[in-house]
């Protein structure tokens, strides 16, 4: 096909192609947050800090220059070797970014291709969290779907309501008024201020006061996370916040300068991901994280932001702000017998039912196994 096919594994070599990645990342009105080079880039710093580094960002390039970018990883389970998305679990959505006109199905093939002659042994390609309108779609067509693994993505197409007030119509005129009566009380306690706070250092340290109200809300609740199951997953999200122009945002509600809801989020391609919000317990009587959030949507209008999506899982809580939605899958493809085996009885059946047990499981269970099922998560 006259392409030249390279797998970046060093940060150095990430850093050298970020420009014209970049340009790559403009171009394509698909591409999300999660496969930005500076995502990339502090996902490999803190998650494979080893050398030689288990990450592997193919790279395809014709006469023109870049064509494609597919960041992906070698994950070893139980002696099985996985080809999956670089940053899980902490990538919302894993794809690929091409040029327009870009044949992925060929290109991606080839890029497998490339990967087994260099020596990379691979026994299942599993590509997570892959929306239903991802770029890498028509490589999928061999592949098989988990179907546990289906999940909706609620968001608000912005760009039907011509502005905040008439968003905020459309919703449910008595939530609405509860809102609005709950927000003048929390100003009776003292000085109320919501502020957006770019990526930086400051964002950074808000990012850490969300990280302790979740991880408090959590424990409250009986919950668990592969992201919070390890410290250098938070690492990296603190890493990629801290970057200044990586499209991360902090939003913060304080009450007399104190942060009592707070949401992580990402911006890129006029789209906003609405990635992990936090609240302090104690002013839960007062629904701050809905405040917060109210606030987050106007400034999303404001600052020419036009779907603001809220990523898997749904809820009734997503749902009551966003009419619309759109779904996500795990895929996998097996490249081994033990790959195939892998697939049917660990990802399509222990995985979920072990989910599904503990997710129903009642709160007096789940609390006191939340330490052992981390560290399970952990490995």
């Amino acid at each position: 096909m006259g392409l030249r096919v390279r797998v970046l594994t060093q940060l150095s070599e990430v850093e050298a192609l970020t420009p014209a990645w970049n340009t790559l990342v403009e171009g394509s009105a698909s591409a999300t947050s999660f496969q930005t080079p500076a995502w990339c880039l502090a996902v490999m710093r803190n998650l494979f800090p080893e050398k030689p580094s288990r990450a592997r960002i193919a790279v395809v390039e014709d006469g023109k220059g870049l064509i494609l970018t597919a960041p992906l990883a070698i994950a070893a389970r139980n002696g099985v070797r996985m080809l999956q998305w670089l940053g899980e679990p902490l990538s919302a959505y894993g794809d690929v970014v091409a040029r327009p006109g870009c044949d992925v199905a060929a290109v991606m093939q080839q890029v497998l291709d490339h990967m087994q002659a260099r020596g990379d042994q691979i026994d299942v390609v599993h590509l997570p969290k892959t929306r239903v309108d991802a770029t890498v779609t028509p490589f999928l067509k061999k592949f098989e779907r988990l179907p546990s693994t289906n999940k909706i993505a609620p968001l608000i197409d912005l760009r039907r309501f011509p502005d905040f007030e008439a968003y905020v119509a459309s919703r449910s005129s008595k939530a609405m008024k509860s809102y609005r009566r709950k927000r003048r009380r929390l100003a009776e306690e003292g000085d109320l201020d919501f502020r957006v706070h770019s990526s930086g250092r400051h964002a950074a340290e808000l990012a850490r006061v969300a990280f302790d109200l979740k991880i408090q809300w959590m424990k409250t609740h009986g919950k668990v996370s592969r992201i919070f199951a390890h410290p250098a997953f938070l690492d990296a999200l603190l890493d990629f916040v801290g970057q200044e122009g990586s499209g991360a945002f902090v939003s913060a509600l304080s009450l007399d300068d104190h942060p009592i809801a707070l949401e992580i989020g990402f911006a890129i391609n006029r789209c906003y991901y609405s990635y992990l919000g936090a609240m302090d317990l104690a002013f839960s009587r007062f629904s701050p994280g809905q405040l917060q959030l109210l606030e987050s949507l106007r400034w999303s209008f404001e600052n020419g932001i036009e779907t603001f999506d809220f990523l898997p899982s749904d809820s009734e809580y997503k749902r009551a702000w966003a009419p619309e939605s759109t779904e996500q899958s795990d895929w996998i493809f097996a490249c081994s017998y033990k790959g195939a085996l892998y697939g049917k009885l660990v990802l399509n059946s222990v995985l979920p039912l072990s989910r599904r047990l503990y997710t129903r499981a009642p709160l007096s269970v789940r609390k006191p196994t939340q330490s052992m099922i981390h560290r399970l998560l952990k490995e």
